[in-house]
Order: structure tokens, then sequence, then C-alpha cells
């Protein structure tokens, strides 16, 4: 099967779309304007992820229970179950998306299976065979954790992943680190979150300071900085660890193996985290799966003479491959 033939179809469900009957949740709303606008290159990057999976798969589309892991706004999942999967589950942490993804499946009159507010431990009744998710794989937490969730979950599970966060590409890579040290050391402010969809955030770094002091207020400044210098890629209960080791025997943590990588102390999600392929490799490979890990590719459906321009992109990732990539898919698939 051919996903990309469904493309024209669900273009067309997805013009019976009403914004103004959704629930009145703005970063959601705003988020999924930013998908409709420029649907034709989602939609493709959804298609080739659908086929990449299915030929790891032995189990016929019809029968096949596909999860939309971070559905956001549940436009990949709807596309899914709209090209004739058979069981389709949408598995967000994000109540507010999931309210606006499952209101949405209702307009276009297409039956999801479940929407799901949790995590890959949350999936209830239901055994995928397949994961699928965009632009979420770079801020799991512990990928190491997840994927072995997901070999208990189908030890025989097909994933596919796709992710800006290329490694292979420079000025990718220097774009994304830009972004982290300005999570960090910056935050965002509300006008900018206005503009981006995103949510207003101080610098981390200055959350992890505000953090430790108030589990220790007997530490000193000096202690607390180097504390929040050395807990960056931490989430809060690690952050807690780390600073009862302090007080135990003065012990520190060791220094970030990535010079900018950084997450939300609260939530434990990344900034566009960077991993090599071979750090990729070896989580894949200590829970049973294969990684192979292709190149994506550039919009070439925009208006000239930027479209003509990505087109010309799109010959140059044919030939350099990775390293010339706007983004890449991850697809695991059981080990031998």
């Amino acid at each position: 099967m051919k996903f990309e033939n469904h493309i024209g179809p669900f273009k067309e469900r997805l013009k019976s779309i009403r914004l103004d009957l959704l629930p009145e949740h703005p970063y959601s709303l705003q988020y999924l304007q930013r998908l409709l606008r420029h649907q034709d290159y989602y939609l493709s990057i959804y298609a080739k992820a659908f086929n990449l999976a299915c030929s790891k798969s032995n189990i016929p589309v019809a029968e096949t229970c596909l999860l939309d892991y971070g559905s956001g706004n549940g436009l990949l999942g709807l596309f899914a179950k709209f090209s004739g999967f058979g069981e389709v589950v949408l598995l967000d942490h994000d109540r507010e998306f999931m309210e606006g993804s499952m209101a949405l499946a209702k307009q276009l009159h297409i039956d999801i299976s479940a929407g799901i507010t949790g995590d890959i431990n949350d999936c209830g009744p239901f055994r995928p065979n397949i994961i699928i998710g965009t632009d979420v794989i770079e801020h799991v937490y512990n990928p190491s954790l997840f994927f072995q969730t997901i070999r208990q979950l189908n030890p025989e599970m097909v994933t596919v992943f796709s992710t800006s966060s290329n490694p292979e590409n420079p000025m990718q890579r220097r774009k994304l680190e830009a972004l982290q040290r300005k999570d960090e050391y910056v935050g965002l402010s509300d006008a900018e979150a206005a503009r981006t969809g995103d949510r207003p955030h101080p610098p981390y770094l200055r959350m992890r300071e505000l953090m430790i002091r108030s589990m220790a207020p007997q530490l000193t400044v000096p202690d607390i900085r180097i504390l929040a210098e050395l807990t960056r890629g931490m989430r809060k209960d690690d952050i807690s660890e780390a600073v009862s080791l302090f007080l135990q025997d003065g012990s520190l943590p060791a220094t970030p193996s990535h010079p900018y990588n950084t997450c939300h102390p609260r939530t434990g999600s990344w900034t566009e985290r960077l991993l090599s392929l071979e750090e990729y490799t070896g989580i894949y490979k200590s829970s049973g799966f294969q990684l192979e890990c292709l190149p994506g590719f550039y919009d070439s459906s925009k208006a000239f003479p930027l479209g003509s321009m990505n087109a010309v992109r799109n010959l140059g990732v044919n030939a350099m491959g990775l390293r010339f990539a706007p983004f890449i898919y991850l697809m695991g698939y059981p080990g031998i």
C-alpha cells in the first residue's frame, strides 16, 4: 500500500474542519493551524513513516494497532485511521491537546479507538504493533527506559520516529544548540511564546537554582550555583537525589556529557536533544531492537521560489544523505 495515495482524499476531509467549534485551548489551536497551513508537507512525512513501519511489519494494515505517540493534535493518528489502519490510539501527556484531538476526530467523522492522556505505560488494554511519533523522541527524558517499556509492551514492535534533531547535519546541529542555550540561559518570554506557539518559561538554569534552594536552604550561593550547573539535563526527582548526595558526603554530579543539551527541570522534556547515531544505536540495541536511520526531506510544496529551492535541496539529500537532511527517521524493529 502506498500511503501517499491517501493524502489527496484526506486533504478534502480536512476542509470540513471548524476551528471555532474546537475546545478553546490557545496553544493547541495555534499548533493545529500551523499543521494545517503546511499540511502537504506534514502528511508526506506521515505517509513515509507509515510506509517505513509497514515495510518491517508482517501484520496486515487492517489488522494493525498503531499508537500515535506524543500525538498532539492527533493529525498523524487521524490520517492513519483514514488510510486503513485497524486500530489507532492517540497518546499524549497534555490534556488540552487530547481534548482538541478527540474533538477534531469527531468533526472529521474518524473513529479513533482511544485517546489516552498519559505516557507509554498507559496504553491500557491496547497492544500496539506499530508506534509512530513526530518531533517527540528528542524530548523523551529517558529514552533507554522508554524503549525498554516498548519492549515489554510488544517485543515485536516496529517504531518510526521522525526528529529534526539530526546530529549529522552541521547546520541543523548549530541551530538546535542555539535553542538549547536560549532555554538554559535566557528562557522564553510571553511575547516570544505568543509568536511561536510555545509556552513561556524562565531560564532552566534559574529554575534549577530555585529548586535546589528550596530543597536545601542551608546551602551557600556558590554551592547552589555549581549544583545547578551540573544538574543540567536532570528532572526534579533526579535533582533532588543529587542534592541529597551532596549534603551527605559532598559528592557532585558528573559534568553533563553534551555541552548544551538541557531539559525542563519540572517536566523533563529535553530541548531538541541531540544524540549521536552511535548513542541511538546503543539505546535501541540494549532494548532488543535494531535501528535504521534514514534522511528526511525539505518541503517542496511551498510556493515559488522556496518550493523550487527545496526541491533542489532534496536532490542534495539524495546525494549527501543524513548530512544534508533537515530531519531524520529513526526506524526500530526486533533485533536478530
